[in-house]
């Protein structure tokens, strides 16, 4: 009974170990056929099995929110803001502007992504003028305000100049140099809602929803960048005229 029982054991084992191997070629044979499949959906999906992140697309979708500052206690650590002399960007009181500022020298602020392409930027424009609005309408080119876009470095970008109650323009600066590209006249205020979008090769401007200018940058190299913001404090026998922005917003276009 004994021996019976042990060939009856290893004949069991025989057939075990036949199925077995009967069925891990089986399952090779099928992991030979799944697996390219598997490496060409990952190729094409851009997925992994690891569960691991695909890159992100650099190009925001319309609508997305890139940037936004309220200035509710203190700029966004984002902002590169320049610094002459003891002049310093900063927020106060709600809004964001100039500290210690030196008398007609324009200074910049920047802020964003180099791979920033079609955007809307948004911001409200607040003047504070010691001798009303025909002293600010007369001086307003001295005070320099500007929204910057597409910024590729501090001597490549394109700005729209806002000059309320006079002429504002869109110049491009290439190596350093200024060349005007449009220009209209702008509606007064002590406070206006300054909207500047580019997409493709158009750049416009609004004031208060309405469409100030427009132009088409066909020459321009670079179709991407970053934005930013310049103000210029003036100061002329005691009259002055400075500018704090507010509620600064870009959003995918």
């Amino acid at each position: 009974m004994h021996g019976t029982a042990l060939a009856n054991t290893k004949k069991h084992s025989h057939v075990v170990e036949q199925a077995y191997e009967k069925h891990k070629g089986g399952g090779m044979k099928r992991l030979a056929i799944i697996g390219p499949l598997l490496l060409i959906l990952v190729a094409i999906t851009g997925c992994t099995l690891f569960n691991v992140n695909p890159s992100p697309n650099p190009t925001p979708q319309p609508g997305t929110i890139l940037f936004f500052d309220g200035f509710e206690d203190e700029a966004d650590p984002a902002w590169r803001p320049e610094t002459i002399g003891t002049a310093q960007w900063g927020a106060e009181n709600g809004t964001y502007g100039l500290k210690n500022p030196i008398n007609d020298i324009p200074i910049r602020t920047f802020v964003g992504d180099s791979s920033w392409q079609n955007y809307r930027v948004e911001v409200d424009v607040i003047y504070n003028m010691s001798q009303g609005q025909w002293y600010w309408r007369a001086n307003s080119v001295g005070t320099k305000v500007a929204v910057f876009l597409r910024v590729k470095d501090t001597s490549n970008m394109v700005a729209f100049f806002l000059n309320p109650g006079s002429t504002s323009s869109f110049q491009t600066m290439k190596d350093g140099i200024w060349t005007v590209e449009s220009e209209a006249n702008t509606p007064g205020g002590s406070s206006l809602r300054l909207s500047v979008t580019v997409k493709g090769n158009t750049y416009t401007a609004f004031v208060n929803e309405t469409q100030i200018t427009s132009f088409d940058n066909l020459s321009q190299n670079a179709l991407n960048g970053y934005t930013g913001l310049q103000m210029n404090y003036l100061n002329h026998f005691g009259y002055y005229a400075v500018t704090h922005f507010d509620n600064f917003r870009v959003t995918g276009l």
